[in-house]
């Protein structure tokens, strides 16, 4: 991704993934993963001589924001016992 975004932002306004910010990640989240499933991205001709496919996909921003807010999500519970 080049430039600012909104992704950079909401990633910088969330912070690190730790137990004190869970509640703001999980909130983004299913705020995102909503807008995801409404702007999905696509594929597109890829720059093959950079190493990408023939048809590359080329997540939108939602997508982009749901998957990176997951994964912190999915880090800290798997830093923390169930109880």
């Amino acid at each position: 991704m080049r430039g600012p975004n909104k992704v950079y932002d909401i990633l910088a306004e969330v912070g690190k993934a730790g137990s004190g910010n869970l509640k703001r990640m999980v909130k983004y989240f299913k705020k995102y993963i909503k807008k995801a499933i409404k702007n999905p991205g696509g594929s597109r001709k890829g720059k093959i001589a950079i190493g990408a496919d023939f048809n590359q996909y080329y997540p939108s921003e939602e997508e982009l924001l749901a998957s990176e807010l997951g994964k912190m999500i999915e880090k800290i519970v798997n830093l923390h016992s169930r109880e």
